[in-house]
């Protein structure tokens, strides 16, 4: 009964698609379950110039939605945009499309 519980809240949809980095192909799971409203940081005190806040988001884990919390990053160049992921709908479910940095 688990196993039939599962297949309800994640498809067995699996896709590949081109990220905005290049050729590579980027493999995700359709899940059945919209994801909670993006929890409310507020950043804390950068800990050096040059440091770019990466908002938290909600990670799908097995059956459940986890928060991961936001952090600073290091930008690999001067004037790279950290563009956050988000979760978009597709065939009658969700799909996390990862951040990355734009150039």
């Amino acid at each position: 009964m688990k196993k039939l519980s599962m297949s309800l809240l994640t498809s067995a949809a699996i896709f590949a698609s081109g990220t905005p980095s290049g050729n590579c192909a980027e493999v995700g799971v359709v899940i059945g379950v919209p994801p909670p409203p993006p929890k409310l940081e507020g950043a804390p005190v950068v800990p050096a110039i040059g440091y770019v806040w990466r908002p938290g988001y909600w990670r799908w884990e097995e059956n459940r939605y986890v928060w991961i919390a936001g952090a600073f990053i290091v930008p690999p160049q001067p004037r790279a945009v950290w563009v956050p992921g988000h979760w978009t709908p597709v065939g009658g479910g969700w799909v996390w499309a990862a951040g990355y940095w734009r150039r």
